[in-house]
């Protein structure tokens, strides 16, 4: 059991607070004390500042530590980290196959663009917000993939569930003329890519709508991972509606033809063409079921003008 107590004591904080340092044994905020230190199998390890609990021994978290003093082992902290160490931790992480690492800033961008330019097959991309600025910063490097003929398949919002002041519309047809598939998935949050099923990056932070604000993102190595991201995330977000329907030559359904669904009842009725209010995007005119008012039966079919 590791309990970090994360207070220093200074000149204009010199005290724990009542959450930490409570003095009554039995205040509610002392029971996690008892919890934590009692629960410990073998090990009890109390990362914290001396002179801060002395210089508040009244409390009990104090009183604790002064007592498993006299039967713990005590280990200076500048005997385990330096200043050496402090500054190497700041540089950019490195990755190795199989590897897990973590980035923040400009160190993500650097490392995500070195493994997007490095994509040989496939791009898998989720970003639920999309802005002018966060898209530019990828659009040469994803025309220069699909150059290369790497298939690049993107899910964000639907234009309607996004700001009206970021031009989502105009900024998702710009994506469709280098993404071979732009999905709108409405209410979706997942911030991911992944690189020829191998390479997974997921975290924060919105990859084609990021600017400033503070985010983490982490890269997993593993292609298993990646294939069970894929996986999972065309099995339940792409196919949650049930595959279109392959009718025979003169089979197609006909304007008032029942619908084919077991039990519906219903009839096939036109539905123009028009343009999605989630995606922006255009559609030929279908019969869909006059039934789904009654039961949300959901079944259509193509139009075909006899």
């Amino acid at each position: 059991m590791i309990i970090d107590l994360t207070k220093v004591a200074s000149d204009s904080e010199p005290n724990l607070g009542s959450f930490i340092g409570h003095p009554d044994p039995l205040a509610p905020e002392n029971a996690m004390w008892n919890v934590a230190i009692s629960r410990a199998r073998q090990h009890v390890i109390i990362v914290g500042d001396f002179p801060t609990l002395e210089r508040n021994s009244s409390a009990l978290i104090s009183q604790l530590v002064t007592k498993m003093k006299k039967n713990m082992k005590v280990i200076d902290a500048r005997t385990v980290i330096n200043e050496e160490l402090l500054l190497a931790s700041k540089a950019k992480p490195t990755s190795t196959s199989g590897s897990i690492s973590w980035f923040t800033g400009e160190g993500f961008y650097k490392a995500f663009e070195k493994d997007l330019r490095g994509v040989k097959s496939k791009v898998f991309l989720a970003s639920p917000f999309t802005t002018a600025q966060g898209t530019e910063r990828w659009m040469q490097t994803f025309r220069d993939l699909r150059a290369k003929e790497v298939e690049i398949v993107g899910f964000t919002k639907p234009v309607n569930e996004k700001d009206s002041a970021t031009n989502s519309a105009e900024i998702h047809t710009g994506l469709e003329t280098v993404f071979k598939e732009l999905r709108p998935v409405s209410k979706m949050h997942e911030k991911l890519a992944v690189f020829d099923q191998r390479i997974v990056w997921l975290g924060s932070l919105n990859i084609l709508s990021h600017k400033n604000s503070t985010e983490i993102m982490v890269r997993i190595d593993s292609p298993d991972f990646a294939q069970s991201i894929i996986e999972e995330y065309q099995n339940q977000r792409i196919s949650k509606g049930r595959p279109a329907k392959v009718y025979p030559p003169g089979k197609h359904p006909k304007i008032g033809d029942k619908c084919d669904r077991p039990g519906c009842g219903g009839k096939f009725a036109f539905r123009p063409a028009g343009v999605s209010k989630n995606s922006g995007r255009a559609y030929s005119a279908f019969l869909s079921c006059d039934n789904w008012r009654v039961n949300k039966c959901d079944n259509s079919a193509p139009f075909v003008a006899e």
